[in-house]
């Protein structure tokens, strides 16, 4: 429990005299891409490839089973 305190003291302390400098960044894509210099575009369109790679596999799943829902409904009619 104590070594757990003092390793939180630790890092408060150390991320208090790293935000001493005045470099605040307003967004987690900022802060990303000034760490790992890449620019802001670059990490923006990175996101947003992700965001469309996640909805094309929704899509893929949901899709099929959408359509055999469809194709049992009007199968029984």
């Amino acid at each position: 429990m104590r070594a757990a305190r003092r390793q939180m003291l630790q890092e408060q302390e150390a991320s208090l005299k790293g935000d001493s400098k005045g470099n605040h960044a307003p967004s987690s894509i900022t802060k990303a891409s000034l760490r790992s210099g890449k620019s802001l575009g670059r990490a923006v369109l990175g996101r947003c490839l992700q965001v469309l790679g996640m909805t094309f596999v929704i899509a893929v799943v949901n899709v099929p089973l959408y359509m055999m829902l469809l194709f049992k409904d009007w199968v029984a009619q």
